[in-house]
């Protein structure tokens, strides 16, 4: 059996504007950027751009953050 993943729920509404706004600027930059390529190169609707764009933004930052928790091993 595989397993799959239920991806987050995209953000409708306020809470879209709330989440854009609380991105920093590389955040933003990365997320607008895959929404263009995504959108221009895949031939999606802006929407579902955006749709997909957010998905991978969410797992960027996750991984970011991955890299960036400190090692508490060595303690």
């Amino acid at each position: 059996m595989s397993h799959t993943t239920v991806p987050d729920p995209i953000p409708q509404g306020m809470a879209w504007r709330n989440w854009l706004d609380s991105l920093d600027d590389n955040i933003l930059e990365f997320f607008e950027e895959r929404a263009a390529i995504v959108e221009h190169e895949g031939g999606y609707p802006r929407a579902q751009a955006e749709a997909i764009a957010y998905r991978l933004t969410l797992a960027y930052v996750q991984r970011q953050e991955e890299r960036h928790v400190p090692d508490r091993s060595a303690q």
